[in-house]
């Protein structure tokens, strides 16, 4: 598992405890320098990981990374485009098709070949959140202050599926279901795109983001630096690790 936050970039490695922080360093047409502080990322295929976000204070690299690739698990990384141009404050992958949302932007970056050139959308209001269907990468959910939203059509027309008053995180798992964790940790899911949802448990805090691996499990990151992981649905959750303090 790769946990991006504020002080660094950390590993937990399978079976361990404690995580470990790492650093990376990013090679551009410019110059090098190493990332690690504040990065999105997301896995599109094994080793392989995209992300964005900022270098470590004081690189010669810009301050927005735009959207940059790593093939090695998070070691060395190349830029896919965007420098200088955008952070990715929500991202999602799945094969070709990739979507950001720049940080505090009403629109959504559409991309149909690995991030390499985008194309922009508008979203009836600011998504906090975003994730693709894995099974059809067309259709696409976001969260924002107003509610949860879909699109079948990569984002150009919407449709209103829930009315919200505060943040909610999101992660449409390989199965179908869609995980979201509202703000204040309660747990719903949806087995049919976001139409409708049912409750399944509750989070033992708001979580500042939300991700669900292969075999369905769910994961949160909770205040406190704290990562806790559900195995049956959101109803109930365990400790996977504590990231070590600053």
């Amino acid at each position: 598992m790769l946990i991006g936050t504020g002080p660094g970039l950390f590993r937990l490695d399978p079976g361990a405890k404690r995580a470990v922080p790492m650093e990376g360093e990013l090679a551009t047409p410019d110059g090098s320098g190493a990332i690690s502080r504040e990065l999105v990322l997301r896995f599109s295929a094994p080793r392989t990981l995209l992300a964005s976000g900022h270098p470590e204070p004081g690189s010669a690299l810009p301050d927005d990374l735009g959207l940059i690739r790593s093939q090695d698990g998070g070691k060395a990384w190349e830029v896919v485009s965007l420098l200088g141009q955008a952070d990715l404050h929500a991202l999602d992958v799945r094969g070709d098709r990739v979507v950001g949302q720049p940080v505090e932007d009403d629109r959504l970056l559409v991309s149909e070949n690995g991030g390499r050139t985008f194309q922009k959308r508008t979203p009836p209001s600011m998504a906090t959140d975003v994730d693709l269907d894995p099974a059809n990468p067309e259709r696409l959910i976001i969260s924002t202050l107003d509610g949860i939203f879909t699109s079948d059509d990569a984002g150009a027309t919407w449709r209103q599926r829930e009315v919200l008053t505060t943040a909610a995180h999101l992660a449409w798992a390989d199965d179908g279901r869609i995980f979201r964790v509202d703000g204040g940790g309660a747990v719903k899911t949806s087995s049919d795109a976001g139409r409708s949802w049912r409750e399944a448990g509750i989070a033992a805090g708001s979580p500042t983001t939300i991700t669900v691996d292969a075999k369905g499990r769910l994961y949160v990151a909770l205040p406190g630096a704290v990562i806790e992981r559900s195995a049956d649905g959101g109803r109930t959750f365990a400790p996977v690790t504590r990231l070590p303090a600053a």
